[in-house]
């Protein structure tokens, strides 16, 4: 069952909540201009005008990161993927003024700019019938959605300035970035205060409750954020105290075993009790409110009514390399993430409806390939319209399938590298364990007297492929086994080898858009440490 957020079109309320246009001339992140004065007064006066007013933080304000920039600087960086026009994020040779760098930039702070605006406005003018609890789990959304902008930026460019009310920068937009650690300390707080203010869940079937944040999300992507700053044995708390709270599960787990790791990426199992966070994209609310990536990654135009697809496909290195099969005892095992993940001639799919009618049979398509991959992205790929798929927007071709901010099989990862603990090995069984279950799921054998950190980033690679983590995976790693890892990349196509000629320091972040340091010359100063303003 989809849940729907309801936008109204986004709910003339949100554009009060506008601290800046995204499309207006100026292109200023910081531009604070409200649209309508009247409705600040009015805008938070019950409890679902309360609730309303968070709605656009779960759908449009991600659009311009996810609809180009995520593919790109993440996936076709990482060597998950090759695109149409890869450019400088296949040869990790950056620009900065690279037109995606800057769409990120500014739909990041989108992100930064509207969290503001509920976290200022909200409690100044919040209505005296409005119930304080649905108060708070608006301010928690909020705060939850800021950090993890920011948790974005800061692994992406690295210093940034912290934005805390847009209101005090309306006259001046030169600003210093702040530095690595004063946006890690920031990050922190906003989620720790999203785990006190957000109300506790337990995750069922009945999926349109599961839509929003909740104080467990909170809980699990602080222990992310733990593991990315070493923080190993906070990490490893937190979570453990999210795997021990019962408030996920995992589809194909022991719990659900009637579902499979296939079924976490249909527009009908949206917000599935797998879902720690995820943009609730949606039909019939314009260009920027749905989901393409049924049209940009489909490895055919036979599961596609646009007039184009595939503009993405997989890569040679992640078909070589991501997924395992071998045979043990004369069982063979194959992972069962490959065919969800991406397609090879031969595989069907009985619930994809396509122009072959309600299956698809990539063995009888004889326009069947990607890119001159010869295969296609299947992770978010949900054919035509149907009930697997959900409606296509008859205008655009977008659907109203989620991306997953976070999943909860990415925690059971979090805890064995928390355990790890920056080591090359580990011995201890709570680690072993915790990658096991993600294995059992997958339909591999488990680990058993040793756990080492290139099978837990193998690991990863498997499991989130197309979920926007390996490159920060790469970024993280030891530094000269990740080089080591991305030299031998066959990042081209089945004709075509292509392999990286050389990675540095500056390959692993982005540099700030050109038209920003522009606008901001401080943004080249040396990085601050943040004060409250």
């Amino acid at each position: 069952m989809k849940k729907n957020i309801k936008y109204n079109v986004i709910l003339k309320l949100f554009a009060v909540l506008f601290f800046f246009t995204i499309t207006s001339c100026q292109d200023d992140y910081l531009d604070v201009k409200q649209e309508d004065s009247y409705t600040l007064e009015t805008a938070y006066q019950n409890d679902k005008l309360v609730e309303n007013s968070t709605n656009g933080l779960y759908c449009n304000v991600w659009f311009d990161f996810y609809n180009g920039p995520y593919h790109l600087m993440l996936e076709i960086s990482s060597g998950n993927m090759t695109g149409f026009d890869p450019g400088s994020f296949g040869s990790l040779m950056h620009r900065s003024t690279d037109s995606n760098l800057l769409s990120a930039w500014k739909g990041l702070y989108s992100v930064v700019a509207q969290s503001n605006a509920v976290l200022i406005n909200l409690p100044k003018y919040v209505g005296p019938n409005v119930t304080p609890n649905v108060t708070d789990n608006a301010l928690g959304e909020a705060h939850f959605m800021r950090a993890l902008a920011y948790f974005y930026l800061v692994r992406l460019y690295a210093a940034v300035p912290i934005i805390e009310n847009s209101y005090d920068f309306f006259d001046n937009y030169n600003v210093p970035p702040n530095t690595t650690a004063s946006i890690y300390t920031f990050i922190e707080n906003d989620l720790i205060e999203a785990s006190k203010l957000l109300k506790t869940k337990s995750r069922t079937s009945d999926y349109e409750s599961n839509a929003r944040v909740s104080s467990g999300s909170a809980k699990a992507m602080l222990a992310k954020v733990y593991l990315y700053q070493n923080k190993f044995t906070q990490s490893k708390n937190l979570a453990m105290e999210v795997i021990n709270s019962g408030e996920f599960k995992l589809l194909g787990g022991p719990e659900l075993s009637d579902k499979s790791f296939g079924d976490l990426y249909s527009t009908a199992n949206n917000n599935n009790e797998e879902t720690i966070a995820a943009i609730q994209w949606v039909t019939g609310g314009g260009y920027s409110a749905a989901n393409y990536s049924n049209t940009v990654y489909a490895g055919s135009s036979s599961l596609t009514a646009a007039t184009y697809n595939g503009v993405y496909a997989p890569s040679q290195d992640l078909m070589k390399t991501a997924f395992e099969i071998y045979e043990l005892g004369g069982v063979t095992y194959e992972d069962k993430r490959r065919k969800e993940t991406y397609m090879i001639k031969g595989d069907k799919y009985s619930y994809l409806q396509s122009k072959q009618g309600s299956s698809y049979d990539t063995s009888t398509d004889a326009n069947f390939g990607a890119q001159n991959s010869g295969a296609g992205i299947k992770k978010y790929v949900v054919g035509r319209s149907s009930k697997y798929a959900g409606d296509e927007d008859p205008d655009n071709h977008g659907y109203g399938n989620n991306t997953y901010l976070m999943r909860y099989a990415e925690v059971y990862l979090i805890l064995a590298e928390a355990i790890l603990a920056g080591n090359t090995s580990t011995s201890d069984p709570e680690a072993i364990n915790a990658v096991n279950v993600i294995r059992k799921r997958a339909g591999l054998l488990g680990y058993t007297t040793k756990l080492t950190d290139l099978q837990l980033l193998k690991e990863r690679r498997a499991e989130l492929a197309f979920e926007g983590e390996y490159w920060f995976d790469l970024c993280r790693f030891d530094r000269s086994s990740a080089v080591d890892l991305i030299l031998k990349q066959n990042r081209g196509t089945i004709a075509n080898s292509y392999y990286v000629s050389s990675v540095s320091s500056s390959s692993f972040i982005f540099p700030i858009p050109a038209f920003e340091v522009q606008k901001n010359p401080r943004l080249n100063d040396a990085p601050v440490p943040y004060t409250k303003k």
